[in-house]
């Protein structure tokens, strides 16, 4: 592809040798790479798809960043990936020549404050190498994860194929990072005409103001570029909506908006706007424009130059006089005598005492810090950009709107206000009520911060409210999580920065862009949503059918999983969605594989599935008959299979069919002890991807997945 830089064996470029997990041999650069304040003298290109300094790797399981580790690793695609089949792994250095001046001329475009100029490049290039479908990450992490970036959709076997057309330079296929460890520079916004737009201000817009030849003002003779925000003698003023008569606002006819005005929710809307003539309103001159509504309580308008006759966009002293958020959103601003936080990247609000304890799961909390970064913390402010994972099990209760690397020097302003009367503790109780109807709740406090704490009595709620918000590449999380993570809530998409955009039409109570939560620590209540999966076990050892209601033995075979040193005589099926061996088990939180733990664990679908309120889960074994006729030709039919001429002497089945289920964490696939072996379907960890798990497949068969799990070694991929 044009993007890449000069590769091929006739660049005399260095090729690793076909290894599987092989790696190159240390590369010595001619001058040190200095990589967040570490000074490299060596480079390591890893047939996996990174690139180590210390040391080389032969780690096929990526780790996921932040790793926590003691190595800074450069992450192009790590994953399985096997040179051995098919495929080329090419290094080379250049300190002159046409690639020098290329990469000048590339961090210059995308970096611009630097006057920049390259004395010395190093590519690594997979070219075509084949790979196993598994867990993959792209990006950075430093030693101890003091900076680390995961490239947005790297880690999902989903959106990998996407990554050829991402960028955060505008240039699909490429990301450029700068690493030398320079300072956190202020945050990058995406454009918004809220914060850039020219002011019009004469004051003969007026929708009061008559003008008669020869004093007729004329917008054909304005070159309108861009956005426009409308004042009238110092006051906010929008485009007229009403039908303007003929020598008005300044001109023979005037221009008023036709359509109405967009919500903060709305976005950016087309519009046209018309002129009144013959006593129609909308007659004539129809032009189409953009509005948007801005936070700050008003308008803009992208204009265009009106012809042919003589005109003028017409304005009125505006309505929009408060911040007029979605209606989902309870005021706030300066008009509300709101505190707002100083401008402060990573900075929080000082201590905000409430006038009675917040319950939170158990946890009466006396003060909350408003943190700049989009969360809310009990114990002390917070300055981490970084957003935990949760279940992070930390000794910390947090309730996070938004938590991610955000700045509030550059623009936008973070609000909060208590109320304990008056109209917002009515609104309060009232959406409270409609959310859990069988409380009879009365509201006597909250705080807002695009967060809502809502208070009364014994109970404790929190509502979360979203409108437009712009994707981001940095990591970000919302929902909730309390010390040691008993509790936790992570809202469906909110840990994607490419999918927050969702977040404002997304909701647990049929009202776009809220979610409505209980959190004084109630026992959990029974789930609605439902999932229906089926696991099938299949051996080709002799077996006699020993059932029990909860654990199935298997007393004269064993099934064999990835060659542990021992087999198993049994196995459990636990409601959540997965098999053990060992022992049974309630943990409804799926560990994320691999897990590295002493177990083997086979996952249909773990997550936080719920028999009580609907569904049944069914499991039987099968020594005769067609089910060992049928698992027989499936195996043999599997292209990956098809060298076995197998015969299935043992088959069991556990099927989950519409079982409730909690919209929580998610896992499928398997994992060893110690994850010596393992493998994650992609988009099984995914809340939002899991919805496609009945159409994918890793045998062209839509829905299902197959694996040989008895122990032979890793094939070619």
């Amino acid at each position: 592809p044009g993007i890449f830089y000069s590769y091929a064996s006739t660049a005399e470029s260095s090729i690793n040798a076909p290894s599987d997990d092989g790696s190159s041999s240390s590369v010595q650069p001619p001058t040190p790479f200095l990589f967040f304040g570490n000074k490299y003298q060596q480079i390591y290109v890893n047939n996996n798809g990174f690139l180590t300094f210390s040391q080389s790797s032969s780690q096929y399981d990526p780790d996921s960043f932040p790793a926590f580790k003691n190595q800074d690793t450069i992450a192009g695609l790590w994953t399985d990936l096997d040179n051995r089949e098919k495929g080329l792994v090419y290094y080379r250095q250049y300190t002159n020549g046409s690639i020098l001046q290329r990469a000048t001329q590339d961090i210059n475009s995308y970096f611009s404050n630097l006057t920049f100029n390259a004395s010395w490049v190093f590519t690594a290039t997979w070219n075509k190498v084949a790979y196993y479908n598994l867990t993959s990450t792209a990006g950075y992490d430093t030693v101890n994860s003091n900076y680390y970036f995961v490239i947005p959709g790297s880690n999902s076997g989903s959106s990998i194929t996407n990554l050829n057309s991402s960028s955060n330079v505008n240039v699909p296929g490429r990301w450029a990072f700068r690493v030398d460890g320079g300072p956190k520079p202020i945050a990058a916004s995406p454009f918004d005409p809220c914060y850039s737009y020219t002011i019009l201000d004469q004051s003969w817009r007026s929708v009061y103001n008559t003008t008669f030849y020869p004093y007729l003002n004329c917008d054909y003779n304005f070159n309108f570029v861009g956005w426009y925000r409308f004042l009238l003698d110092g006051q906010n003023a929008q485009m007229t909506e009403q039908c303007i008569p003929v020598y008005h606002c300044g001109s023979y006819v005037s221009l008023h908006l036709d359509g109405g005005h967009p919500t903060i929710a709305d976005g950016v809307v087309n519009r046209k706007t018309c002129v009144f003539w013959n006593n129609i309103c909308c007659n004539a001159e129809i032009i189409p424009i953009r509005v948007k509504a801005c936070l700050g309580g008003y308008y803009v308008y992208e204009l265009v130059q009106p012809t042919p006759y003589c005109s003028a966009y017409c304005a009125e002293v505006s309505s929009f006089t408060t911040l007029a958020e979605p209606g989902i959103f309870y005021s706030y601003g300066p008009m509300v005598e709101n505190t707002i936080n100083a401008p402060s990247d990573d900075g929080s609000s000082s201590s905000v005492q409430l006038p009675t304890p917040f319950l939170f799961f158990g946890n009466k909390h006396q003060q909350i810090y408003v943190n700049n970064n989009g969360f809310l913390t009990f114990s002390q402010s917070s300055s981490q950009y970084d957003p935990d994972s949760f279940p992070a099990f930390k000794n910390q209760d947090i309730i996070a709107g938004l938590w991610t690397d955000l700045d509030n020097r550059e623009k936008g302003q973070i609000y909060y206000r208590q109320y304990t009367n008056g109209s917002i503790l009515q609104k309060a109780t009232q959406d409270i009520n409609s959310y859990f109807s069988n409380l009879n709740f009365n509201a006597s406090w909250e705080t807002s911060f695009q967060v809502v704490l809502i208070s009364g009595g014994n109970y404790s709620f929190i509502l979360m409210n979203y409108a437009g918000i712009a994707a981001t590449e940095h990591p970000v999380e919302a929902g909730y999580d309390t010390v040691n993570s008993s509790n936790y809530f992570v809202i469906p998409g909110s840990n994607n920065g490419s999918s927050i955009t969702k977040l404002n039409t997304s909701s647990n109570v049929n009202v776009p862009g809220r979610w409505a939560f209980r959190v004084d620590g109630e026992s959990k209540p029974i789930a609605e949503n439902t999932i229906g999966l089926q696991m099938k076990l299949i051996s080709y050892l002799d077996i006699t059918n020993m059932g029990h209601e909860d654990i199935l033995e298997k007393a004269q075979s064993h099934f064999r999983l990835r060659n542990r040193c021992g087999v198993y005589g049994r196995c459990n099926v636990n409601n959540n969605g997965f098999l053990t061996f060992s022992q049974s088990s309630s943990k409804f939180i799926p560990d994320s594989f691999p897990g590295f733990k002493n177990q083997d664990i086979i996952a249909g679908l773990w997550t936080d599935l719920d028999n009580r309120a609907k569904g049944q889960i069914y499991y039987r074994q099968y020594t005769s008959g067609s089910i060992l006729q049928r698992a027989t030709q499936d195996i043999n039919s599997f292209s990956n299979f098809s060298n076995l001429n197998f015969n299935a002497s043992w088959v069991f089945t556990a099927s989950w069919n519409n079982v409730a289920y909690y919209d929580k964490t998610s896992t499928a696939g398997y994992d060893t002890v110690n994850s010596s072996n393992y493998f994650v379907i992609p988009g099984s960890n995914s809340g939002s991807s899991i919805t496609k798990l009945n159409t994918s497949s890793n045998i062209n068969v839509p829905g299902r997945w197959a694996f040989r799990v008895d122990g032979e070694s890793k094939p070619i991929a």
